[in-house]
């Protein structure tokens, strides 16, 4: 959809159940709906046409906006004649419980074009946006009435993109020493973490942006060149570390994917053979995807061979079956070579000698 032009991705324009104009009343208000079904525009479209109700917009689950009634003329949505006369209403496609991300942004980024089009402000609930229910006997809007799963991300969109839509939004400012970030009020973060465009920076005492490691309380960070905080595994010269969700670096075991991978007090991924916790363990070092993996079963390695637990474990004085061949592992893990005798005692276990 084109939301600065309010052009729908869509024109299925009703021929009934809407009344042409709005009786000298003008637009104060968008009320939310939801379709109480996964119903498409062309869906909403054959609804309307045989029932006495109707909405301006439709937004489907994969963000789709189809129009089905001018918005110069009044929908029947609301339940309350006055508010359909003053206000645009908006139906979203829901599938049971769950409202669609795409959904929710084309949603929102409609509602902040209607309030920037119509001078209604931002978009603020219970102010210029309702919920169907604020005028009548329904649980309309659903999923995303206020207080429900979807609502907040839904009302932070709208206020987002109503910011942008109105140029309203911060600015990078080059100084000599490097970048500032000039907020849309005039202030500039300092000595905090700032979250810009959906990701996150940090700026010195100065007002200055930082790149590189960034040491916060007892937690390190990496934030690239361009200065947005790292998340996951990021390589650092010749070392790789794993950053969290929270960009806070990693260091022990650590499983990311389905692999797990073993990581030193400054966060460095580590290869080859490693004791931990009295163990040893053998991490990948092959440059086949498999770098830095915990290997577990039979390995073999300058001409010896050696057998790991599930759990990563180097296996030692015992025998040891892996691929479907049996290992007699000495005291340092190698598989014993030649000739192997087998051994039954009193309580039928077996001992094996090289």
């Amino acid at each position: 959809m084109d939301f600065e032009n309010l052009e729908a991705d869509k024109n299925r324009i009703l021929s009934k159940h809407y009344t042409p104009g709005r009786g000298g009343h003008e637009v104060d208000k968008v009320i939310i709906h939801y379709n109480a079904a996964d119903l498409t525009v062309e869906g909403c479209y054959s609804v309307w046409q045989t029932r006495p109700a109707s909405a301006h917009y439709q937004v489907e689950s994969d963000g789709t906006v189809g129009q089905l009634v001018w918005e110069a003329d009044t929908a029947w949505h609301a339940g309350n004649w006055h508010a359909n006369q003053t206000s645009i209403g908006i139906e979203h496609a829901n599938q049971g419980s769950h409202v669609t991300p795409e959904c929710i942004e084309s949603g929102a980024h409609l509602v902040a074009a209607l309030c920037k089009a119509y001078g209604l402000g931002a978009p603020e609930w219970g102010e210029n946006i309702f919920g169907h229910n604020h005028f009548a006997a329904t649980d309309c809007p659903g999923p995303l009435e206020k207080g429900t799963e979807y609502h907040d991300a839904f009302m932070d969109l709208a206020k987002e993109w109503y910011a942008i839509m109105n140029g309203n939004v911060g600015k990078w400012v080059k100084y000599e020493d490097g970048w500032w970030y000039e907020r849309a009020d005039g202030s500039w973060p300092h000595d905090e973490w700032e979250q810009i465009d959906g990701e996150w920076y940090f700026f010195n005492e100065k007002g200055y942006m930082l790149t590189g490691w960034l040491k916060r309380g007892k937690k390190w960070y990496y934030l690239a060149g361009s200065g947005r905080m790292i998340t996951g595994w990021q390589q650092v010269g010749n070392d790789w570390y794993l950053l969290g969700d929270d960009g806070a670096m990693l260091s022990g075991w650590q499983k990311s994917g389905e692999k797990w991978y073993l990581l030193d007090e400054k966060g460095r991924m580590l290869t080859g053979w490693q004791e931990f916790g009295g163990e040893w363990y053998y991490l990948s070092t092959a440059h086949d995807g498999s770098y830095g993996h915990m290997v577990t079963g039979a390995v073999s390695m300058h001409g010896d061979t050696y057998v790991l637990a599930p759990d990563g474990r180097m296996l030692h004085d015992c025998v040891a079956v892996a691929g479907g061949k049996a290992y007699l592992l000495g005291p340092k893990g190698d598989a014993a070579k030649g000739s192997v005798t087998l051994t039954a005692g009193d309580d039928g276990a077996l001992a094996a000698h090289a």
